[in-house]
């Protein structure tokens, strides 16, 4: 089992100030990740310094803090298959669990990388 660390190649602020169902305001931000080669359904991802990137690319520098994340599209790795970031899951200032298929549980093992970026929706706050 391995950890493939993803490369966040942009991101795209959606929302500022969002209210959820909770009534918790939240800005999203659409951030664009390439992985290299996923080898083995029992490898794992990591998206490291997701909220630095955020912060980097919204310029207003104020601390961004990660509340929840979600796949928002698939990217494609060189031989055309879709590769979905499954389930990601907040771990501070990054997100980690595994690439999928469509259906985003069944774990990808094609040993290429993406040519076309996953795509994650990002809700987060600033201080």
């Amino acid at each position: 089992m391995a950890t493939i660390e993803g490369t966040i190649v942009g991101v795209s602020e959606l929302a500022r100030g969002y209210t959820g169902i909770a009534g918790n305001a939240f800005n999203v931000a659409l951030v664009h990740v390439n992985f290299p080669a996923y080898v083995a359904s029992a490898d794992s991802y990591n998206i490291a310094g997701v909220g630095a990137a955020i912060t980097a690319s919204s310029k207003r520098g104020k601390t961004t803090t990660i509340k929840q994340a979600m796949n928002a599209g698939p990217g494609k790795n060189s031989a055309g298959t879709a590769v979905y970031a499954g389930a990601p899951t907040v771990s501070t200032d990054a997100l980690t669990g595994n690439l999928t298929a469509v259906d985003l549980s069944t774990e990808i093992d094609v040993p290429l990388g993406t040519t076309i970026p996953v795509k994650l929706l990002v809700a987060y706050t600033e201080a």
